[in-house]
Parts: structure tokens; sequence; C-alpha cells
């Protein structure tokens, strides 16, 4: 193998590399964003739960 198709696999390498770490970052923001929004409903349901236990008594 000469040096010129060790570079060029290094390269090829180093994209398929960027590629996997950039579709990470966009899947753990996409998590983030899901778990950040299931804890402002839940304080929602919580705030209207203790509305409906005032109503009822």
């Amino acid at each position: 193998m000469t040096i010129k198709e060790v570079e060029q696999q290094m390269y090829y390498l180093r994209g398929e590399w960027r590629r996997e770490v950039d579709a990470r970052d966009r899947h753990a923001a996409e998590a983030t964003r899901i778990t950040n929004k299931l804890h402002e409903l839940n304080h929602i349901l919580e705030a209207l739960e203790g509305h409906r236990y005032e109503d009822n008594e």
C-alpha cells in the first residue's frame, strides 16, 4: 500500500467519522428536545391535577 493510498483511506474514514458524529449529535439534540417537552408536559399535568383536586373539595 502506498502513502497516497493510506492518505486517501484516512481522508475517507475521517469523513465517515464526521458524518457519524454529526448524526449522533442530531439524535442527541432531538432526544434532549423531546425530554424537555416531556418535563414541561409533566409540570402542566401536575398543575392541572392539583387544580382538579382543589375543585373537588
